[in-house]
Parts: structure tokens; sequence; C-alpha cells
């Protein structure tokens, strides 16, 4: 007869095990709020300092592809992150523009409805989680409504308890304003300024 305390022993090895990889109500508490830090970091102005606490919701070899009509580029590791930050600040207004967290769907195996960015490299974390969101853009001084709309795709990395981006894909949404974007694209080399010195377009 299986005596209490061997069932008991039996039970924790077996409960871990079960339980290895599905993400507890902390985890998507954390993850949530990097979405709303993510969102909140790009209203910030343009320094080197804000240019920095924008990358640190980034692993260092962490990655954000923007998929947009005027471009399609891959922005990998700290520094060239900075870059898309400045480039964002300084060639559109982003003063006048508001950043906000759509809904969203978190998960700890990619989402069969939504596609997942590759997320090959890895410096030794072992759990992950993967985020469909959408984002907003609405305008916040000189005129109101809705400046644009789109969704990102992330996955996520845990290391040493920490939840921060491994790999991030953002899309716009179908009807995302060409020409309101367009004249500052056209000026973006007289406009772009490097936060920290060290970026360039």
């Amino acid at each position: 007869m299986l005596r209490l305390h061997h069932f008991f022993s039996l039970l924790l090895v077996w409960y871990p095990a079960c339980t290895v990889g599905l993400l507890t109500p902390t985890d998507r508490f954390s993850i949530f709020e990097q979405l709303s830090l993510h969102q909140s970091y790009i209203d910030h102005s343009l320094t080197c300092d804000n240019a920095k606490l924008y990358a640190s919701l980034y692993w260092p070899e962490g990655s954000f592809r923007v998929i947009d009509p005027n471009r399609d580029a891959i922005m990998t590791g700290e520094r060239e992150i900075r870059s898309n930050y400045d480039y964002a600040h300084s060639v559109f207004p982003l003063s006048r523009w508001r950043h906000s967290v759509g809904a969203f769907e978190i998960s700890d195996g990619p989402l069969p409805n939504y596609p997942s960015p590759p997320s090959n490299t890895s410096a030794g974390g072992n759990e992950r989680a993967y985020v469909h969101w959408n984002w907003r853009v609405d305008w916040r001084a000189n005129t109101t409504g809705v400046v644009s709309t789109g969704t990102y795709d992330d996955v996520f990395e845990k290391r040493n308890g920490e939840w921060k981006v491994l790999a991030k894909v953002s899309r716009d949404d179908a009807n995302w304003p060409l020409y309101l974007f367009e004249p500052y694209v056209v000026s973006q080399a007289e406009t772009y300024q490097s936060s920290c010195g060290d970026t360039s377009l």
C-alpha cells in the first residue's frame, strides 16, 4: 500500500513536470506591463536616456521588424533599436501623438491565427511567451482623431525571472494613411537626429 508521504513525494515530482511551460498569472501580468511600457516609452521625448530606456525592453540580441508601405526594416541589438527610436522621434511629430495598447492575446506557444516572428537566437532562456496585440496612435495636439493603427507580434523570453522582447514585428493596418506620413519620410535625411550621437538612418 502506498504510504501517504510517498504519495505527496510523487505529487511534488509530478506537478512541476506538468506545469513546465505554462504561464502563471504573474507572468501574464509582467508581459502585459511590458506592452504598456512599450507604448509609454515611445511617448517620451527624444533624449539619449529615453532611447536607452526604450531599448531596455529588448534582450541584447533582440530584434524589431517594421513593415509598412514606406519600408520593411529589421533592427537587431541595442544600437539599431535606439536608431529606430531616434528615427521615429526626429522624423515624425511624436510630441503630438499618443500610443496605446489595444486588444491582446498572450500564449505559451505560437498563436495559430497570427504569424510569429522568427526567434531562433537565444542566450539561454528556456521560457517563452507569444503575444499578438493591437496598437493605436491618436492625436493629442493640433487636431483630433486616430493617426494610425496596426498590430505587433512578439516573442518574449524570460531570463532570471525577467521578461523581455526577443523578437517583435510591427504591421500597419490596410487603411494606414500613407498621405499623412509621406511628407515626413521625404525629408527624413534632413530631419533625422541621433539622441546619443552614435546612430544613423
